[in-house]
C-alpha cells in the first residue's frame, strides 16, 4: 500500500478538497495531519480530532461510521491492488476476518446500548481503546476487550489471538472499534423498537398501575397484559411478547382491582412488595 494514496486524502478528493482545505477548515494544521497520516499507515491510525472533522466538516449528516466505512473501503481496494493477483487469496481470508471483527463490534455494542448509559459505556470503552492503541499495547487492549466481552456475556474473538505483529495488531482492532461506533444511532433504533412493542403489548387499553418492572393493562373486561419496562431484559424477545397477557375471571379482576388499591395505599416498602406478589400470583 506505500505507493497508493492514502485514504484520507482519497475521501477529500472525492469531495473536492484536500488537506490544506481541510486545515483550514478545521484548524488542525497541516503538520498535524502530515505526522497523523503516513502513506503506509492504516485508517484508524488517524487521530479522532481527523475523523471528527472529516465527518463534521465534510458529511454532518453522515455518522462517523460512514466516514469510517468510506475510508476502509479505500484501504481495502488499496491493499488488493497493491497485493496483486496471487495475493487475492490471502486479501479474501483478511477480508473475512475483518467482517467478523467488525460484526463482534457491532453485536458488542448493541449488547450495552439498551439506554443512555449504555451508550455513555461504549463511548468511554471506545475512547479507552482508542488510548492504548495509540501506544500499541497489544496485551493491555486485549485485556480491556476480555473484560467488556465478558460484562454482558459475550465470547472473544479468536481473531484477536493472531495479531504477531503491528500492522495485524492496527488493521484487527481498527474494524473491531469501526463496529463499536454509532452508540446514539443504535440508542434511537431501540427506541423505537420497544415503543412500538408497547403500542403493540397494550393497544387501546387502560392503564392499571406500573409495578417497577412493568406496567398493567387491561385491554378487555377480563383481559390483562403486561408491558415489560425498557430496562427490563427479555422484552425483546418473542416468549416475553406471546405470555405476558392472562385472562381472569370476574372474581379474579375484582381481587386484582382491590389489590391496586391496597399497593397504592401501603405504608412501606415491604408491604407494597407483598401485595404485588399477590398480584403476580394471581397473573
Amino acid at each position: 500500500m506505500s505507493e497508493a494514496v492514502h485514504p484520507l486524502d482519497q475521501f477529500l478528493k472525492a469531495r473536492g478538497s484536500n488537506r490544506r482545505r481541510m486545515s483550514e477548515l478545521s484548524g488542525i494544521p497541516t503538520s498535524t495531519l502530515l505526522n497523523a497520516v503516513k502513506r503506509d499507515t492504516s485508517v484508524l491510525n488517524l487521530r479522532v480530532n481527523v475523523l471528527w472533522a472529516l465527518q463534521v466538516y465534510f458529511e454532518p449528516e453522515k455518522t462517523l461510521n460512514d466516514v469510517l466505512d468510506e475510508l476502509f473501503a479505500y484501504e481495502y481496494r488499496n491493499e488488493i491492488t497493491t497485493d496483486g493477483d496471487d495475493e487475492m487469496g490471502s486479501s479474501n481470508q483478511e477480508g473475512r476476518i475483518r467482517t467478523r471483527l467488525k460484526l463482534d463490534g457491532t453485536k458488542l455494542r448493541d449488547a450495552y446500548v439498551t439506554n443512555s448509559a449504555g451508550v455513555w459505556k461504549v463511548n468511554t470503552m471506545f475512547r479507552k481503546l482508542m488510548q492504548v492503541r495509540k501506544f500499541d499495547k497489544k496485551d493491555e487492549f486485549i485485556a480491556l476487550i476480555i473484560q467488556y466481552h465478558a460484562g454482558v456475556g459475550m465470547e472473544v474473538p479468536t481473531q484477536f489471538a493472531r495479531m504477531d505483529d503491528r500492522r495485524t495488531f492496527e488493521e484487527y482492532t481498527a474494524v473491531f472499534m469501526m463496529g463499536l461506533t454509532g452508540g446514539n444511532e443504535k440508542l434511537e433504533e431501540v427506541k423505537s423498537e420497544y415503543q412500538a412493542y408497547v403500542n403493540g403489548a397494550k393497544k387501546d387499553g387502560e392503564f392499571m398501575i406500573d409495578l417497577g418492572d412493568y406496567d398493567l393493562y387491561q385491554l378487555n373486561e377480563n383481559e390483562i397484559v403486561k408491558v415489560l419496562h425498557e430496562n427490563t431484559k427479555g422484552w425483546k424477545t418473542k416468549k416475553s411478547k406471546k405470555n405476558q397477557t392472562s385472562y381472569l375471571s370476574e372474581k379474579e379482576l375484582a381481587t386484582i382491582k382491590d389489590l391496586i388499591e391496597q399497593y397504592h395505599d401501603a405504608s412501606d416498602s415491604d408491604e407494597a412488595f407483598s401485595i404485588q406478589q399477590s398480584i403476580e400470583d394471581i397473573l
